[in-house]
């Protein structure tokens, strides 16, 4: 799939730097989940305390802004 986007982003992208940016995009996701469920009910309990403040969604905007999106 991020093979797949890169590619759709930028078709001239050699596949070496493809593959490689792949790999990097997975070692981060990878990290960024391991992170997570060693802090799970640290994060969870933050997240709900998003969601509840923010109209029971993690949509997180200014007025007509959007600052970020949680998923």
């Amino acid at each position: 799939t991020l093979s797949y986007l890169l590619q759709a982003y930028k078709p001239s992208l050699s596949s070496d730097l493809i593959e490689t940016n792949t790999m990097l995009f997975s070692d981060v996701l990878n990290k960024d989940y391991d992170d997570y469920q060693n802090n799970k009910r640290e994060i969870d309990a933050i997240l709900r305390r998003i969601y509840r403040s923010h109209n029971n969604t993690l949509f997180i905007s200014e007025k007509s802004s959007c600052r970020n999106m949680l998923i």
